[in-house]
């Protein structure tokens, strides 16, 4: 079970010194050193998780995080903002910092560990014991009275991290990284209200909603208020580029596998391609076979982004006095959840499927964390063909093919029969579903 595993209390309690012929010994791997990762450089943007923003004229960005995963994250000693104790006046300083400082400490989410039907460990909420959870707001802002600042980081660890086959833990790095470097590129916006349906599915999913607790703080976590507008003036709004400097903003974790010397790039999850860079995304390292990021891959980090922009009427010779400053909304679940979030929220692409929306509305009843453990333990059941399946099936830009299709109609029959594991086709299966696919592909043509 979580945090008894017999292995990693032995090398716990081993002192330092022996650590390294420990992990000989079990035939284990340190791997590379996180703290070695490098990102990519010389490209615009520096990666794809990287969203492009107005840097403003006050030079401030507004980020909000919130933990919604079973592991406590605390600030990394080795990369905090710079603090800056030179108390002259006329000394030009050049540095990032954070003027009410920033979170130490993002508790864990309270709830139990269990092993599913497939002999996987599998960690369960309780949205009772998680009322007052809730994201910690800070500010950080740049000096650049010594010379302008392009590049600038702050980082955290995420403690005790399981694997993707829920057998071992490792702390990961989880960053933050502010680009200065004026990019150029267009402010696209698109996929902000899609990723905000994924946070909000999220954070219901943990998080009790009473009528003493009401989460009143989510509609503004998640742009409730903006989106109301209506997708097409939203995006009108935060595609709005004021003049002035842009700059970019990343956060994701750091992975597991990435050689010395290398650089390598997150891979986004969802992405708006025609545009490249964007106002929302997520993140998740490969956990493929070579991919190697077997517990960096087990966790996915969403970014929301509401542009800043400039009032130059609000320019007086007291200094700027107009505009509003960027706010990033920034959330770390597993990638389990991020999976259930995709598959229930109503804009995920599982509607467009001939059993999705019925998938969805067992997703959605009354019971939902015993319809949570089902369906997690349902895809823990799948094979890697038809894991990579399901999360293609869930990008927005996925074409259906057949393979996928069926799939879909199979985990709907396993949910509906209450099955944890995805039975095998039964040859009366494979006619009725093709058959069913046929009588969906001429009523296609109908509608067309």
């Amino acid at each position: 079970m979580k945090k008894n595993n017999v292995i990693n209390s032995l090398i716990k309690r081993l002192p330092a010194r022996w650590m390294l012929g420990a992990l000989i010994v079990l035939g284990l791997s340190a791997g590379q050193s996180m703290a070695d990762y490098t990102r990519p450089d010389g490209k615009t943007p520096p990666t794809p998780a990287d969203l492009v923003m107005v840097d403003t004229l006050s030079k401030t960005l507004v980020i909000r995080m919130l933990n919604l995963t079973p592991y406590t994250i605390t600030q990394d000693q080795d990369y905090l903002p710079a603090d800056n104790l030179n108390r002259d006046r006329k000394s030009h300083q050049s540095m990032m910092y954070a003027p009410v400082g920033w979170p130490k400490t993002l508790p864990a989410l309270q709830g139990t560990w269990t092993v599913d039907g497939n002999g996987l460990e599998m960690f369960i909420p309780d949205p009772e014991s998680n009322s007052s959870v809730h994201p910690l707001n800070f500010v950080v802002t740049w000096d650049d009275q010594g010379g302008y600042v392009e590049n600038s980081s702050i980082g955290w660890t995420i403690e005790d991290v399981d694997n993707i086959g829920h057998t071992r833990t490792q702390d990961v790095p989880l960053r933050f990284w502010f680009t200065r470097t004026k990019p150029k590129t267009g402010l696209p916006s698109g996929l902000f209200g899609l990723i905000a349906d994924v946070i909000f599915e999220a954070i219901h999913l943990g998080i009790a909603v009473t009528e003493g607790s009401p989460l009143a703080w989510v509609e503004t976590f998640v742009g409730a208020a903006e989106l109301a507008k209506g997708s097409v003036e939203f995006s009108e709004d935060n595609s709005k580029d004021t003049g002035g400097l842009n700059m970019y903003f990343a956060a994701y974790v750091v992975p597991d596998n990435c050689p010395d010397g290398s650089t390598c790039t997150p891979g986004v999850v969802s992405t708006d391609k025609k545009d490249g860079t964007t106002d929302a995304v997520d993140v998740q390292w490969a956990d493929v076979i070579g991919g190697g990021n077997y517990f960096a891959g087990n966790l996915v980090v969403t970014t929301l982004l509401l542009r800043g922009e400039d009032d130059p009427a609000g320019i007086s010779a007291y200094g700027f006095l107009g505009g509003r400053v960027p706010i990033v909304s920034v959330v770390i679940m597993t990638s389990e959840d991020y999976i259930w979030a995709c598959s229930k929220n109503a804009s995920s692409p599982l509607a467009s499927y001939v059993s999705g929306p019925e998938l969805q509305s067992m997703l959605s009843s009354p019971d939902k964390l015993a319809r949570y453990s089902q369906f997690i333990s349902l895809y823990h059941s799948l094979d890697r063909k038809q894991q990579r399946a399901v999360k293609k099936i869930l990008r927005h830009d996925n074409k259906p093919t057949h393979f996928q299709k069926v799939l879909v109609m199979r985990m709907a029959d396993a949910m509906e029969n209450g099955q944890t594991k995805l039975p095998p086709l039964t040859r009366e299966q494979k006619k009725a579903m093709n058959k069913l696919l046929r009588e969906q592909k001429r009523d296609l043509k109908k509608m067309r």
